[in-house]
C-alpha cells in the first residue's frame, strides 16, 4: 500500500466560509486508488509525518482507522 496527501477546500454549510484541508489517498501496489479520506487535518506538517510513518511501517489499510483515532486524540 502507498499513502499520500492531497489538499482540498472545505466549504461551510452556509457557503460563506471555507478553508484548506488535507486528506489521505490510499493506493495499491499497482498504483490504483483504493480510498480517499477527506478533511483529515489542517496541520499539514504533522499529517505529512503521519503519512511518512504509514508508508515506512507498511501499515495495512484496515489499521488506518485506529491510527487516525490516535492522531485525532493527540492533535485535537
Amino acid at each position: 500500500m502507498k499513502y499520500s496527501i492531497f489538499y482540498h477546500t472545505v466549504n461551510s454549510e452556509n457557503g460563506l466560509d471555507s478553508f484548506l484541508s488535507s486528506g489521505i489517498i490510499i493506493k495499491d501496489d499497482a498504483d490504483r486508488e483504493i480510498k480517499r479520506i477527506f478533511d483529515v487535518s489542517v496541520d499539514f506538517a504533522d499529517l505529512e509525518k503521519l503519512v511518512l510513518s504509514l508508508n515506512s511501517d507498511n501499515v495495512a489499510p484496515e489499521h488506518l482507522e485506529g491510527i487516525l483515532e490516535d492522531y485525532y486524540s493527540e492533535h485535537c
